[in-house]
């Protein structure tokens, strides 16, 4: 039974890096700052067992692992984040739990870390299927790499996929 009562968790964990930023991002990102993510998931993985002590016997319903781009950090930091979570909080059985993905910094292996850790839903920044509209945004894939993702993805058994899709940007049409 699913209850969504004020006592229950929603858990957003923010990384912030990404390959580049993108032109139009308004997020708490940075690019080029790979030295930093062992800092950042060694302290990230501090505070939220810290966090649990006041907040850990709470029910879970959510863990979303959005950013900036955290498939980026790859799927082994995020694995033992969301690991990590389930140890120290009282994630339900039927909570959803997802991570934001740029097609682009992911390998079909990858999925299998994320399916294994618990996640039960991807979230891909895709914004366009167009590669020229992707190239002018800035972004690092194709339309091609969020096919071979998408596809990766289900082969490991995910249904439960969202891709984010930009409109009106300048040069598109209907």
């Amino acid at each position: 039974m699913y209850s969504n009562s004020i006592h229950d968790l929603a858990l957003y964990i923010h990384i912030p890096f990404c390959a580049a930023k993108c032109i139009y991002c308004d997020f708490l990102s940075y690019g080029g700052r790979e030295s930093h993510f062992d800092a950042y998931f060694n302290q990230l993985n501090k505070e939220i067992k810290e966090n649990s002590k006041l907040y850990g016997k709470k029910p879970v319903r959510s863990v979303f692992i959005g950013g900036g781009t955290p498939s980026y950090a790859g799927a082994k930091r995020i694995s033992s984040v969301i690991r990590n979570i389930f140890d120290n909080y009282n994630v339900q059985h039927d909570a959803e739990i997802t991570v934001e993905m740029n097609p682009g910094t992911v390998s079909k292996s990858d999925f299998q870390h994320y399916k294994e850790c618990g996640v039960n839903r991807i979230s891909f920044g895709v914004q366009s299927l167009d590669n020229s509209l992707l190239k002018f945004l800035g972004r690092i894939h194709s339309k091609e790499d969020f096919i071979n993702a998408y596809n990766w993805a289900r082969d490991i058994g995910f249904d439960n996929i969202n891709a984010d899709l930009i409109f009106g940007i300048p040069g598109q049409s209907i």
